[in-house]
C-alpha cells in the first residue's frame, strides 16, 4: 500500500496578502532586506520575502493574525522611513 503524502503549504488553503516595501531613498540601503525581514517578522507570521536593495516583496498568509499586524507594520515602516503598499 502506497500513501501519497503531499507537503503542506501555508499559502495553499488561504489567500495571500502582498506587501511592497521600499526605502524613501531611491538609492536603496545595503541592509534593507535584513531590516525589512526583522520588521515583518515582528508583525506577521507565515510569510515569504523576496526583492533587492530597493524593493521588498512580502507574501503573507491572509489570516487573522496577519490582518491585525498590517496596521502596526505600516506605522513602524513609516517611522523607519519606508514606503508600504498593500495589495
Amino acid at each position: 500500500m502506497h500513501n501519497d503524502v503531499k507537503p503542506t503549504n501555508a499559502f495553499r488553503d488561504v489567500g495571500k496578502i502582498r506587501i511592497e516595501i521600499r526605502p524613501d531613498s531611491p538609492q536603496g540601503v545595503p541592509s534593507f532586506q535584513d531590516d525589512v525581514e526583522r520588521l515583518v517578522a515582528s508583525h506577521l507570521t507565515d510569510f515569504s520575502l523576496s526583492g533587492d536593495s530597493v524593493t521588498a516583496i512580502v507574501l503573507a498568509a491572509d489570516n487573522a493574525f496577519n490582518r491585525k499586524g498590517i496596521e502596526p507594520l505600516q506605522k513602524d515602516a513609516i517611522e523607519q522611513e519606508l514606503q508600504v503598499r498593500i495589495r
